[in-house]
């Protein structure tokens, strides 16, 4: 059988993420503080496929690290871009969230990495 129910979920970061800056963003917006960012899921259902793009390439050996977090934690999806690349996607972690839990994706660009704004798109399925 196949899934029930697919979505591709699209968001970006309504601000820059600056040098050095964590900041949290999900379908609502961004914001430096994650229960600001975070929404929540209407129904139970796994989380897969994230891509990211960057509007600005980190620079020589500086990073931003992309990570779905359900409920304020960390999950296995995450990916990271490095140096003169300006997307990753982890189309091999999954991610189950149950109905009404927060979501949100956490950005942490490196100490030095070049000011950004990210897109980002990830896939939810639901029974």
């Amino acid at each position: 059988g196949g899934v029930a129910n697919q979505r591709q979920l699209m968001m970006a970061t309504t601000g820059t993420v600056a040098a050095g800056a964590t900041l949290y963003f999900a379908t609502s917006g961004s914001n430096v503080t994650e229960a600001v960012a975070r929404v929540p899921a209407i129904q139970t259902g796994t989380f897969s496929k994230m891509f990211i793009s960057d509007t600005n390439a980190p620079g020589g050996t500086e990073t931003q690290i992309y990570t779905l977090r359900v409920n304020g934690a960390d999950t296995d999806i995450t990916c990271t871009i490095t140096g003169a690349a300006r997307s990753c996607l982890d189309t091999t972690h999954k991610a189950p969230i149950a109905a009404f839990t927060g979501w949100d994706i956490r950005v942490v660009n490196s100490g030095s990495g070049a000011t950004t704004y990210a897109n980002a798109a990830i896939q939810f399925n639901s029974p």
